[in-house]
């Protein structure tokens, strides 16, 4: 083949590596059906003929050529089309969103080819497909940020799904049709498995400080629309809050005082343990505080002080374990409690490392492998170089 022919070739990628929002968005899997699923399921025939055209094009290396050349007639020269794995819905998503680019090369390339006709879409389907794709992007996104792993995710999730929630509230009343139907099967879903507060995640909000209390009491509203319910989460959190600081004091506390008896010698735990008598002073010092009122108010716990200081202004690149860790002198306890669960991922499986480790498993010749195959690929090469201390490339 003529090289330069090689290059105008429109690459057709499989996107097994990709994973569903259902995992990331609560406590629990939401099984095989995902909330992008349940949209999609709505259009099932405009992504089957989406799919089938990308499909005959990568079928014949003429075609692609021929593709690729009014792809970059049109100014299309770094698109590339993407073949999906239809189990995943935001591989799906990225289908659709790219083949929304080559919309006009879609009906070029029908003029001459007259069985690429039936797969062209109508323009009514176009829009139904751009309103789709505007409505998965968000879904798309919040994955994205979710299942970051150079990261801390914890303090994410409030914000991400309350994002999610005021989508699909307002895709409900939308105008289309069909979008409508989506949002609303979606929102069953969604107060299914998020309907609940998650207060470990919401914990985990409070503990940044350019959020703590501020983010909950904006989010749930949202979250928890009834005025009633709303206000129970809040004191919900703020007792879960409170109980779960109360257990790392007792556990610090504890922790020292066992310290303190194992550095006491015999005899001076004999010296301690001796029944002494308080000096009459002091007694009188006593008398005298009770007497006039003067007995000092309890100084604020760590939780308190941390919570009445002003939140930090909002930055994307703010370090929030490194903010604690600096600061732990000053909240030694309460930098404990944070550490612990701001390191809690919202989601165990992460899209970029899932994504670039699939990449070199799965590609266009090996992409119907089964799932135990992939796995055992992936495992063994990990295996592999860990047996002898080899570095991944990049």
């Amino acid at each position: 083949m003529d090289p330069y022919k090689k290059k105008k070739s429109i690459e057709i990628i499989p996107e097994n590596a990709e994973f569903e929002l259902s995992r990331s968005l609560g406590e629990d899997s939401l099984g095989d059906e995902s909330e992008g699923d349940d949209g999609l399921v709505l259009t099932k025939e405009i992504v089957d003929k989406i799919r089938d055209a990308v499909k005959y094009v990568a079928a014949s290396e003429s075609r692609r050529i021929k593709f690729a050349e009014i792809s970059m007639s049109l100014g299309l020269k770094c698109k590339r089309l993407i073949l999906d794995a239809s189990t995943r819905w935001n591989s799906t998503y990225n289908m659709l969103s790219c083949a929304i680019e080559f919309k006009n090369t879609f009906l070029i390339y029908s003029t001459s080819n007259s069985w690429f006709k039936e797969y062209v879409p109508t323009d009514d389907d176009w829009e139904r497909v751009e309103n789709i794709c505007s409505f998965l992007d968000v879904f798309s996104n919040v994955t994205k940020i979710i299942s970051g792993t150079r990261y801390s995710t914890s303090n994410l999730f409030l914000s991400e799904i309350r994002r999610v929630k005021q989508v699909i509230d307002k895709k409900a009343v939308h105008l289309n049709v069909h979008i409508r139907t989506m949002a609303r099967t979606m929102e069953l879903k969604f107060e299914k498995y998020c309907g609940e507060t998650n207060l470990i995640m919401s914990i985990g909000a409070v503990m940044d400080p350019m959020f703590k209390m501020k983010l909950p009491t904006f989010c749930f509203p949202t979250l928890y629309p009834i005025a009633h319910d709303s206000e129970r989460s809040l004191s919900c959190l703020t007792n879960a809050l409170t109980e779960l600081y109360s257990e790392y004091c007792k556990e610090a506390k504890d922790a020292g005082k066992e310290r303190t008896e194992s550095s006491v010698s015999s005899s001076d735990a004999n010296f301690f343990s001796a029944p002494r008598e308080t000096p009459q002073g002091i007694n009188d010092f006593e008398s005298f505080i009770r007497e006039t009122g003067g007995i000092l108010e309890p100084t604020k716990s760590q939780l308190e002080e941390y919570l009445s200081e002003k939140i930090l202004p909002s930055s994307s690149k703010f370090d929030v374990l490194g903010w604690w860790k600096e600061n732990s002198t000053n909240f030694h306890t309460l930098f404990k409690m944070a550490s612990d669960v701001l390191s809690i991922p919202i989601s165990t499986m992460a899209s970029e490392s899932t994504f670039s480790a699939g990449s070199k498993v799965i590609e266009p010749h090996r992409s119907c492998l089964k799932a135990e195959t992939v796995e055992v690929l992936l495992c063994g090469a990990d295996w592999v170089r860990e047996l002898y201390d080899l570095k991944k490339s990049k």
